[in-house]
């Protein structure tokens, strides 16, 4: 797939990416596995 082809969905691709990211940091957070701290400097 090429990305520059559909820009629309490679923001998109990237918006869900980031999204899951913080979501996963904030599950880590809450079980304790990272401090809270660490997740917002990040």
């Amino acid at each position: 797939m090429d990305i520059l082809s559909s820009p629309i969905q490679y923001i998109k691709l990237r918006r869900a990416h980031k999204k899951q990211k913080r979501t996963a940091l904030h599950m880590l957070a809450l079980s304790g596995v990272v401090r809270p701290s660490q997740v917002e400097l990040r």
